[in-house]
């Protein structure tokens, strides 16, 4: 069976997005797994500690170890340890086949996947430190907060109540925001793939670009403020509200626990 491991949080879900990449993945393919929860101040010790090799490098050049992870030992004689959830879900698709409708990177959609998730990464998470660290802030565990403090106070050189932005500034992360999901429609309704048929990014099809975009909404809901998640849910003609009901029927975290202090 899978082990899918994932971060424990003050939220009634779990909070992260890269995280529930990989668990809509699982849940969308039917594939049995089961949850650890590690807080992200033991995710290196932990990953060292079972040899879950590093998602890339920091830029001391040391490893950088993060989540999601997955041990798979199906096979006991190939037991297969990753992390990123991109290399996690295109394993899941080569050893999980579960018919092409649930193929997350059909051919000639690479172009289409890359832009969307490029806009995901560069244009709306870029924007997060600014608008929503404290929403962020507040969803983790007692010592989860002090690490994203840590880390957030020192790229930036400011206290992190600091961080956040107000006024003409606070408009100006908040447009680029909406500019971005306004592209992501955009580039949907161009692509040569496009079925209007549906209520995903391509029609009927869930993508990767579905679930990267997916876990970005469920984070969102799951963080900021009400009105804020309000006005997402309304762009674009609302296609994200119908987007995410789409998706209920992976939304699934069953074994969740909610950090209580």
């Amino acid at each position: 069976m899978i082990t899918f491991f994932d971060i424990p949080g003050r939220s009634e879900v779990p909070y992260s997005p890269n995280t529930w990449k990989v668990r809509l993945a699982l849940n969308i393919k039917g594939i049995p797994y089961r949850t650890r929860y590690v807080e992200v101040a033991d995710i290196e010790s932990t990953c060292k500690c079972l040899g879950i090799p590093p998602s890339g490098k920091k830029p001391t050049g040391e490893p950088h170890y993060t989540f999601p992870a997955i041990i798979d030992d199906t096979v006991r004689d190939n037991v297969v340890k990753m992390s990123d959830s991109r290399p996690i879900i295109e394993y899941l698709d080569r050893t999980y086949p579960s018919g092409g409708d649930h193929a997350f990177f059909p051919p000639r959609t690479d172009i289409f996947q890359t832009e969307v998730q490029d806009i995901i990464l560069t244009r709306i998470l870029a924007q997060a430190p600014f608008l929503w660290v404290l929403d962020l802030y507040r969803v983790k565990t007692p010592r989860d907060r002090q690490n994203i403090k840590t880390r957030m106070e020192g790229k930036f050189g400011k206290p992190m109540d600091e961080i956040l932005v107000c006024g003409e500034e606070w408009q100006r992360h908040w447009t680029e925001v909406r500019r971005a999901f306004s592209e992501i429609d955009r580039l949907a309704h161009q692509s040569a793939n496009w079925r209007s048929n549906g209520p995903f990014l391509l029609g009927q099809r869930v993508l990767y670009a579905d679930v990267v975009l997916c876990a970005l909404l469920l984070c969102l809901k799951t963080s900021i403020s009400d009105k804020e998640w309000s006005q997402i849910a309304s762009w674009n003609r609302g296609r994200w509200t119908r987007f995410l009901d789409a998706f209920q029927p992976w939304i699934r975290a069953e074994d969740y626990q909610r950090w209580k202090d």
